[in-house]
């Protein structure tokens, strides 16, 4: 068996070590670790098992990895999709709270994806996740999140792209991540796309009212995220992404 953990998930290891055959790649850790074990299980032809420690994205249940070059849009690539993701309520009700609140970022971004294809078979499933969204407060709320993430990725490889939950917001998100010295995720990136998106007018006014609501029961306040960059910097980004 090869671990492949992050310095702050090594502590669980000893937990999941000898519970499954030799010859898997076994990922204990957030985002980063998963495309990590994802990657090397595709180079040594393994079967992969994932333990997240944090909900922040939904690539634990993705058969890509994204490669990011300084100053580009990732490439996404294939590797391998993991046979097992494990829930472990323990590990995650120990998770910092907005390490999982970001999670929601990749169901809520879908609620742009409506805008552009309303009336489509896959975002009307796509709207029943969607309002499944609450605050991670309790383990039980937390297993909705693991569960919504599953389903969100499915629904995609059924849709066969990521149109689906995946629009300008992230576009934007990436060339956030260019400017971004203040430690944020991906997902908090993600929900400053959407909210300034929001605030150029380019959604609907139904649309607006959802994600407004759905900020509030996630108790998330991404316009003081669009103070930190910057009024003149953000909107700039949004200008260029919407050409």
């Amino acid at each position: 068996m090869i671990i492949i953990s992050s310095k702050s998930s090594s502590q669980f290891i000893s937990r999941y070590e000898g519970n499954y055959h030799k010859d898997i790649i076994l990922g204990i850790g957030g985002g980063q670790v998963a495309e990590e074990a994802k990657w090397v299980g595709k180079h040594l032809r393994k079967e992969v098992i994932l333990v997240p420690t944090n909900l922040s994205c939904d690539a634990f249940w993705t058969k890509t990895v994204a490669v990011r070059i300084p100053g580009k849009q990732p490439v996404y690539v294939d590797a391998v999709r993991p046979i097992t993701v494990e829930f472990d309520g323990e590990i995650l009700t120990i998770c910092h709270k907005r390490y999982l609140v970001a999670g929601w970022a990749d169901i809520l971004s879908g609620i742009t994806a409506m805008d552009r294809m309303a009336g489509n078979q896959y975002t009307i499933q796509m709207c029943k996740l969607i309002d499944k969204c609450c605050y991670p407060g309790t383990v039980e709320e937390i297993k909705v999140l693991f569960d919504t993430l599953e389903e969100e990725v499915k629904l995609c490889d059924l849709a066969g792209s990521s149109a689906v939950e995946e629009g300008l917001e992230h576009k934007i998100a990436y060339e956030l991540e260019k400017y971004n010295k203040f430690d944020l995720l991906h997902g908090e990136l993600v929900f400053m796309g959407i909210q300034l998106l929001m605030q150029k007018g380019f959604l609907m006014s139904s649309s607006c009212d959802k994600i407004k609501y759905f900020f509030n029961k996630l108790e998330i306040k991404p316009t003081e995220w669009v103070k930190l960059f910057g009024k003149d910097l953000c909107e700039a980004i949004v200008d260029e992404v919407w050409r």
